[in-house]
């Protein structure tokens, strides 16, 4: 309890930014460098605070796991993160706020004061500005003005999920069950695709600008977004199975995970290509995304684990976060940056 506390006061205390004393790209760091070291001795002996009370700081604070580094200032849950056209990293959370984080400088760059509600998913538009998920509307903000431009309304209930078009329309996913494209130039729906019928989880663009969605009825369904027709139907519901979260491979595949593990859906054949089983029981997969070389980084619990997708063996884990990870992307340079419920970013080199 007494860490929690404390970790409210800093928040409130210190500026936003990234947990390392001297700011420089994570390739300068490297396994004989003391200063994260040095930093700790400085805030131990610091005669502010009892000793006691500086370690629980210090651990909070500048905290560096190998090549991790972890960026602080959200009060509640970091629920979605994305990455911009300029390479820095937008996270919205509980709190009803949006921050900008500068990986160079390790700073926050800005804070959006957004809603009433907590932030529920993000996405990038083609021109900069963000689309950020508000319970059962979503809003337009311009970074640069740091103004909301438009307010989107249609849902009957909380949007899970945005991603952009390559055409530059937005598509959302929400728990009312619908999918809708929007014209971002006038605010509208475009087109309102079929009802899942149950909450939506998530949905992937993929090469050939369909996209393809999973929802809480086991099914995964592609959609042509010009005609708004149904393409391609998946049943997971014959196997028992409920469809979590789904992500496109390099090779245009389909990577869906499930109360069984994972399994890789070759749209050309419609058929299963390969079903992966990662073997831990205790392992409840929150989010995934693909590295560049086809590796799989997932959200288990409080680590990240990379697995193969060849064998589903898990080649390394990733310790750092203390809660839940709720979300994880790919930076296009291979790092890793991930947001936890215990309202920190991390980026991974």
């Amino acid at each position: 309890m007494l860490f929690y506390l404390l970790k409210s006061f800093l928040n409130d205390l210190l500026p936003d930014r990234m947990l390392v004393s001297n700011m420089r790209l994570i390739s300068d760091i490297n396994s004989n460098d003391n200063l994260m070291e040095k930093r700790k001795a400085n805030i131990i002996n610091n005669s502010i605070f009892p000793k006691d009370i500086a370690k629980i700081i210090n651990d909070y604070d500048y905290h560096l796991e190998g090549k991790s580094y972890t960026f602080i200032g959200h009060r509640k849950s970091v629920n979605c993160i994305a990455v911009l056209p300029d390479g820095r990293i937008v996270s919205g959370s509980g709190y009803q706020t949006i921050k900008i984080w500068n990986l160079l400088t390790g700073r926050c760059d800005i804070t959006l004061k957004v809603t009433d509600y907590w932030v529920t998913s993000i996405a990038v538009l083609l021109d900069g500005r963000i689309a950020c998920g508000e319970y059962e509307l979503f809003r337009i903000w311009n970074l640069s003005t740091k103004k909301c431009e438009a307010t989107l309304t249609g849902h009957y209930d909380e949007i899970s999920c945005l991603v952009t078009l390559p055409d530059g329309r937005l598509v959302s996913g929400s728990y009312d069950g619908r999918i809708i494209i929007w014209n971002i130039q006038n605010s509208k729906p475009d087109i309102i695709l079929g009802d899942h019928g149950r909450p939506v989880h998530c949905i992937s663009v993929l090469p050939d600008k369909r996209i393809v969605s999973c929802a809480h009825d086991g099914l995964i369904k592609i959609w042509n977004t010009q005609a708004g027709s149904l393409a391609e139907t998946f049943d997971m519901t014959i196997m028992s199975l409920r469809v979590s979260y789904i992500a496109t491979l390099l090779d245009g595949r389909i990577l869906s995970t499930s109360n069984d593990g994972f399994k890789i859906w070759d749209l050309s054949t419609g058929l299963l290509c390969d079903n992966i089983i990662y073997q831990q029981n205790d392992c409840k997969i929150n989010c995934i995304s693909v590295l560049p070389d086809g590796h799989i980084v997932c959200g288990c619990r409080s680590e990240l684990k990379i697995l193969d997708p060849l064998t589903g063996n898990c080649t390394s884990t990733l310790s750092g976060h203390n809660d839940t990870i709720l979300c994880v992307i790919v930076l296009p340079d291979g790092r890793i940056v991930s947001g936890s419920h215990d309202t920190t970013l991390k980026l991974w080199s």
